[in-house]
């Protein structure tokens, strides 16, 4: 790509109305840094990595169907980032969070792999997110995602994938081998961006705008701390999608997730800021329409972290359990021929969802039963729970999990490890929309049953008794 094609990466230098509070906010959070001192308890090790994951050639985009060409410049440069943990057992754990819209299971069942193999490492101790940006490139390769698309722009798009996967072996190890002392905290924060997406018409539910609708505006902030108390990283996570520019943007972006976390690096040289998308399949950021928007939403929750930062936070301890399964979500029979010709001579996710199924059984294949969906529970010592769902999540999932495990000391994240489509709710299966659409990759097309809320749910408990995690505020033991 030319450099005339691409704009200087790097931190937004926008002003907006809450510019002197972040410079207060920064300003008091420096302070809260300098009075942790040497003293600070650092029973971890903690190891940081970063490299840069912007395509260098022109390729395909991810997240709106209709953009068949590839991308034409850069607004922000893309970002894999590791953080591994080490507890006093030696138990080690690796999270990988990345700039993209989403990741392959089958891609990162190899990096898994690999890393396990080299660095001694079970697959539950192995964690992968993606931001969920739709200003990225597409991350694998399938005909039903490049139909219409060039062969140039097909080939540009295989080979950056094949880097991306190496990248991301890399990055992960150079964190596993960078284990320094640590300390760990976390915090609660507010998103006031985050939008439900589901509006009611009279024709239906569109993609859209309804203030009225659930979500989760939940900032979650773990802050990481040198053996001397200095910040060395923050990762923070939101229930939102990164999909500020829309489907007509062709600049490489990573939106409103990209922006925070350059903004928090300006602000704190050295260092490493992550972020861990949420469940927020049904949720859009608002308002939204281009990069603008970004930069100023991202602005908005580097804002919010900087003052949770600021805050006495809640220590996080030893030891490190970890748990992953990968759990059959059941898919629903398929409509009658009839209604899935009617469906593919609709318009929007109908007419792709049933042109799809007719191409499924025209080629004699059987509709699959059930779906795989990756799910990893971490436990930090009594302190903190990490659970993290594959596919799109809708915000429900975060409820429905806190019930049945407690909502204290939880951090529920989507996105995570393979996005493969929407994972609805049974309220939203019965009311229908695009979220409702399910799986719609490679030969795996279907919508869920309403029995997916408690397959989920029974698997994340189990998880969560098998990890240790502590009753968590729930109305019934976690054994039930």
């Amino acid at each position: 790509m030319s450099s005339a094609a691409r704009t200087e990466a790097g931190p937004p230098k926008i002003v907006l109305p809450c510019a002197p509070r972040l410079s207060a906010i920064v300003l008091l959070a420096l302070l809260g840094f300098a009075t942790r001192g040497a003293a600070a308890d650092a029973p971890w090790k903690i190891g940081l990595a970063s490299v840069r994951i912007t395509p260098d050639q022109p390729v395909l985009m991810y997240g709106y169907a209709g953009r068949t060409e590839p991308h034409k410049g850069v607004a922000s440069d893309l970002f894999a980032k590791a953080l591994a943990f080490e507890d006093p057992s030696g138990q080690r754990a690796v999270l990988v969070t990345t700039d993209l819209g989403g990741l392959h299971g089958d891609m990162t069942s190899r990096i898994a792999q690999q890393l396990g193999e080299k660095h001694r490492l079970s697959r539950a101790s192995i964690l992968f997110n993606s931001s969920h940006t739709h200003a990225g490139p597409l991350p694998w390769v399938a005909a039903e995602d490049v139909n219409g698309s060039a062969e140039p722009a097909i080939a540009a798009t295989r080979a950056y994938c094949g880097q991306l996967e190496q990248m991301l072996q890399k990055v992960a190890g150079d964190a596993l081998a960078n284990l320094q002392p640590a300390s760990l905290a976390w915090g609660l924060g507010m998103a006031p961006f985050v939008m439900n997406r589901r509006q009611f018409t009279d024709k239906g539910i569109i993609l859209g705008f309804n203030p009225k609708g659930p979500v989760d505006r939940s900032v979650l902030v773990l802050r990481i701390d040198d053996a001397a108390g200095k910040l060395r990283a923050v990762l923070m996570g939101a229930a939102c999608h990164c999909t500020c520019s829309g489907s007509r943007n062709f600049e490489i972006d990573g939106d409103y997730a990209g922006y925070a976390q350059s903004v928090l690096q300006a602000q704190f040289p050295g260092v490493q800021a992550m972020f861990m998308a949420g469940c927020g399949g049904d949720a859009n950021p608002w308002p939204r329409g281009g990069i603008p928007e970004a930069k100023q939403h991202g602005t908005t929750l580097a804002t919010e972290v900087a003052r949770v930062l600021a805050e006495k936070l809640t220590p996080v301890r030893p030891p490190l359990k970890t748990a992953f399964q990968s759990v059959p979500l059941p898919l629903a029979p398929p409509a009658s021929r009839e209604k899935l010709v009617a469906m593919s001579k609709s318009s929007g996710w109908e007419r792709y969802v049933g042109g799809r199924h007719l191409a499924l059984l025209d080629r004699g294949l059987s509709p699959p039963t059930s779906f795989p969906m990756p799910i990893s529970c971490w436990q930090f010592g009594g302190d903190f729970t990490l659970v993290a769902l594959g596919g799109e999540p809708v915000n429900a999932y975060v409820h429905f999990i806190e019930n049945a495990i407690g909502p204290l000391r939880l951090w529920v994240a989507g996105y995570s490890n393979d996005v493969f489509g929407y994972v609805p709710s049974a309220q939203i299966l019965a009311e229908g929309g695009y979220e409702s659409r399910g799986i719609d990759r490679g030969d795996a097309v279907g919508q869920f049953t309403p029995d997916v809320e408690k397959v989920i749910v029974r698997a994340v408990t189990a998880m969560a008794k098998e990890t240790g995690r502590t009753n968590g505020g729930a109305t019934t033991p976690l054994a039930q």
